[in-house]
This record gives structure tokens, sequence and C-alpha cells, in this order.
């Protein structure tokens, strides 16, 4: 009953060891895929002109328009503020 056991026990961690081999051979190799797709995103998103909007005339422009609709907002308030009193 004994050289069963033992015999049992060496073939289960014969496996054992066979599997964790094998599955670090494959860890080596596999290429690391989110690595490159990080890289990718990197490269998408480092263009130097990503805030060249700003420095263009429509943006002034925008700018301006929006100054001016808040102003026109504020003196709207500022009236009818002046009826409730």
């Amino acid at each position: 009953m004994k050289k069963a056991f033992k015999t049992l026990f060496g073939l289960t961690a014969l496996a054992a060891l066979v599997a964790g081999v094998g599955y670090a051979v494959y860890k080596y190799f596999k290429p690391d895929y989110e690595e490159e797709f990080m890289d990718d995103i990197d490269d998408e998103f480092d263009d130097d002109d990503f805030f060249e909007d700003e420095d263009s005339e429509e943006f002034a422009a925008k700018n301006d328009a929006d100054e001016k609709l808040e102003k026109e907002a504020e003196e709207e308030l500022k009236d009818e503020s002046s009826f409730a009193d």
C-alpha cells in the first residue's frame, strides 16, 4: 500500500512539475499585447498640435461671442433685479 501511495504521489508531483514548466515557458514566449496596445494609444495622443485650436482665429471669435453672451445675461439679471425693488 505504501508503494502505491508513493507512486501515485510521484506521478502527481511529476504532472504538476511538467504543467508548471509548460506554463512558465508559455508566459515567457507569449507576446505582451497590452504593452503594444498602450504604446499605440500613447502614439495617437502624443500629437504636438493637440491644443492647436486655442491659437486659431475661430477659437478667439467663439471666445468673444461667449463673453458677449455672458455680459448680456448679466445685464438681463441686473434689469430683472431692478424691477424687484
